[in-house]
């Protein structure tokens, strides 16, 4: 039976797990995305999704620039299925939006890779999360659980 259940937890990169740091920078080290990747960024956060056995799916990196959220960087485990591909970017989705709702971000941007520059992907309007995504806060973490 396929479990298409994803959980996304946010860190500051900087209170992440030992060993959930070293994952994503060996991953760092094999994506485009990264390249020039700088840990030294006081705000930079990590939305890290695993899947319903507990198998790592992805990263995304983002720190906040004025009033928006930038994606600097994207990892996605080349075992996972397209399915877990597309739960992972809806879960973190609503993970960021939550966020920004919180922080009074207007706009989801993402650097292009390999250059200079970023793309608008999202405006912020919305004032409520999807009913499908629960939200649970634990200190520092936070959890989004997609429910069917």
């Amino acid at each position: 039976m396929l479990n298409n259940h994803i959980k996304a937890v946010l860190f500051r990169c900087s209170e992440m797990p030992w060993p959930d740091f070293l994952q994503l920078h060996a991953w760092m080290r094999r994506s485009a995305d990264f390249k020039g990747f700088n840990f030294h960024t006081p705000d930079l956060k990590v939305a890290q999704a695993v899947n319903g056995w507990g198998k790592l799916i992805g990263y995304v990196c983002y720190t906040k620039a004025e009033n928006a959220f930038v994606i600097t960087g994207v990892a996605i485990s080349s075992q996972a299925t397209d399915e877990e591909v597309q739960r992972t970017s809806e879960v973190i989705d609503g993970l960021l939006e939550q966020q920004a709702r919180l922080a009074g971000i207007s706009k989801l941007l993402s650097m292009i890779p390999g250059e200079d520059r970023c793309e608008e992907i999202k405006t912020y309007t919305c004032k409520t999360v999807s009913p499908s995504v629960a939200i649970v806060e634990v200190g520092s973490n936070t959890t989004f659980k997609y429910i069917n």
